[in-house]
């Protein structure tokens, strides 16, 4: 065009055509391979679904050989999101230095005001082997900055361990936002991991009110080495046991460790298999241990019913060179409220080759059995006769 064309052609435009703009409009520029004027009073005019929009006033830069028109809007615009636009500069505008029969053809730009910063690169392939890392970034097509109060998190087989002050930065028109754990962390191999950007946790740059989408990546651990699971060293339960009501329950650590993002900590009536009250706990790291508190604010415990605290997997978390969580926990709660008397069994029981035999049961009577830190192992009610469990 520019080889063949009778008119004046820009070689280049600081806006690209069918670009998507997260800035402010307030200059366009037009470069030239020659010195060019501008016309009298000429103007540029931005346009919406074929509407005008607004007008910018043109003047010109000029160098040795080359020169720039300038569009300058002031105040800037500040152009409504999801839309597209059209900036236009009509014919004969802008004519060649000492020549003014040679001019400009109509130019026109379109361009784009997305709704929010797009899409963008994830830190790891989605589903890949990750052994270490210490940077999680997804890189946007813009400069951005961080939101106040913004957060990424980190989650753990669906579990959120732990959230992260959204770090964000930016270098020549990319953005980088995500966490920095501040060091080398290991995943646990075969576990699923998964980096979560919440919506509105960075915007551009230059527009404040354009922000991220929710963006996240999930990915499997692949350290092979031995990560030791978090175990409570004692509770208070100890050789007290409740009566009727169960109030606030102590669980210790002889580590400094934090609770994930939403624990909940539940009693668990085993008879009826049913949740009878769940708990948000509290932590407090101590000098030598950390101590969570569960306050079960004296839920009733119904005479000759079996109940369970149930610590769920990854409630609590400690983040060190590893991301250590607990494993499920299951802590039996004995009742002996409105025992008054105690008889002798019927039954017979019997142990032999991994199976616990039970023999002469009722139909329909209730058959637990728990391990020796409170895990149920069996949970069921009698067809009447024996009952084999193989442990």
């Amino acid at each position: 065009m520019a080889g063949y064309g009778s008119g004046l052609v820009p070689r280049d435009c600081t806006i690209a055509n069918n670009s998507r703009y997260y800035r402010p409009l307030d200059y366009v520029g037009f470069y030239f391979n020659c010195r060019v004027s501008i016309a009298e009073n000429a103007v540029a005019t931005v346009y919406c679904e074929n509407e005008p929009v607004a007008t910018g006033t043109l003047s010109v830069t000029t160098f040795i050989t080359e020169s720039k028109a300038n569009i300058t809007f002031a105040p800037a615009l500040l152009l409504p999101k999801g839309k597209t636009y059209s900036l236009v500069v009509p014919e004969g505008a802008i004519s060649k230095e000492r020549d003014s029969s040679i001019t400009n053809d109509e130019l026109t730009v379109n361009f784009y005001v997305p709704e929010n910063l797009g899409n963008t690169i994830p830190p790891v392939e989605n589903g890949s082997v990750v052994e270490q890392e210490n940077l999680m970034y997804f890189t946007f097509g813009t400069e951005i900055e961080k939101t106040e109060n913004g957060e990424a998190v980190l989650y753990r087989k669906d579990v959120a361990v732990k959230k992260y002050p959204c770090d964000a930065s930016w270098d020549w028109d990319i953005g980088y936002a995500g966490i920095d754990f501040g060091k080398d962390v290991y995943f646990e191999s075969g576990v699923e991991y998964t980096v979560r950007l919440p919506k509105d946790c960075v915007r551009s740059r230059y527009r404040s009110d354009i922000t991220n989408k929710e963006e996240s990546v999930s990915f499997l651990g692949g350290y092979t080495g031995n990560v030791e699971p978090i175990v409570y060293t004692g509770s208070n339960l100890s050789g007290r046991q409740p009566s009727d009501v169960l109030g606030e329950v102590q669980f210790y650590y002889n580590k400094s460790v934090s609770l994930c993002v939403t624990p909940g900590v539940q009693l668990y009536n085993v008879t009826d298999g049913v949740m009878a009250k769940e708990v948000m706990p509290t932590l407090v790291n101590e000098e030598d241990r950390s101590v969570m508190t569960v306050d079960f604010e004296n839920t009733p415990l119904v005479s000759g019913k079996i109940y369970s605290i149930i610590i769920p997997e990854a409630t609590v978390v400690s983040m060190d060179k590893y991301i250590r969580v607990n494993q499920c926990n299951t802590v039996p709660v004995v009742n002996n409220s409105g025992v008054s008397e105690i008889e002798d069994t019927i039954l017979d029981i019997n142990v032999e080759n991994g199976t616990v035999t039970i023999d002469g049961t009722s139909a329909g009577a209730p058959v637990t059995l728990l391990s020796l830190d409170g895990k149920v192992l069996y949970n069921a009610k009698s067809n009447g006769g024996t009952v084999s469990i193989p442990v």
